[in-house]
């Protein structure tokens, strides 16, 4: 390349570089990205939408929290050591019985978070997985525990209407 088309180029790269920096917010160009291993982090992000706290059985590591009298867990999943976790499993059951699959089909095809299904017993369960494999910014796992905190007060609604 010659001396002009390695000045072009370079230009342009760098107009390209202030063009995206003027047009992302420094907040969410600067936010902290949270993975699996950010335990603590996540408790955190946990407590937010009501009380959560840290436990373990077996070398698992999960998250016990409640929100408006609905107790849940978040199971850390997809492990490769006790603390390096790449998924997120939000998990909620009521024992109720008298559920149809009809309105859990009904609950599955109108609901945009989380997933029902009746387990062994018949009693509906609502469970949501997060990927964290790569990360992601702290302002989008507070997003789904803001989602998960809806759907399991329009779930826990929707199964005490019968």
């Amino acid at each position: 390349m010659d001396k002009e088309s390695v000045f072009f180029h370079r230009t342009v790269y760098a107009a390209c570089i202030c063009l995206f920096l003027s047009l992302c917010p420094l907040e969410v160009c600067a936010e902290e990205i949270i993975v699996g291993s950010d335990v603590e982090k996540i408790v955190g992000l946990a407590s937010g939408i009501g009380p959560a706290s840290l436990k373990q059985s077996q070398g698992t590591q999960y998250i016990i929290g409640m929100v408006d009298n609905i107790n849940y867990t978040v199971v850390l999943t997809d492990c490769t050591t006790g603390t390096d976790c790449n998924g997120l499993l939000f998990h909620a059951v009521w024992q109720k019985k008298g559920i149809s699959l009809k309105m859990v089909n009904r609950w599955n095809a109108e609901a945009t978070v989380g997933r029902v299904f009746l387990d062994e017993e018949s009693d509906p369960v609502l469970e949501m997985y997060v990927d964290l494999g790569v990360g992601m910014p702290v302002g989008n796992l507070r997003d789904f525990f803001l989602w998960w905190k809806s759907a399991l007060i329009l779930t826990s609604q929707k199964i005490h209407e019968r």
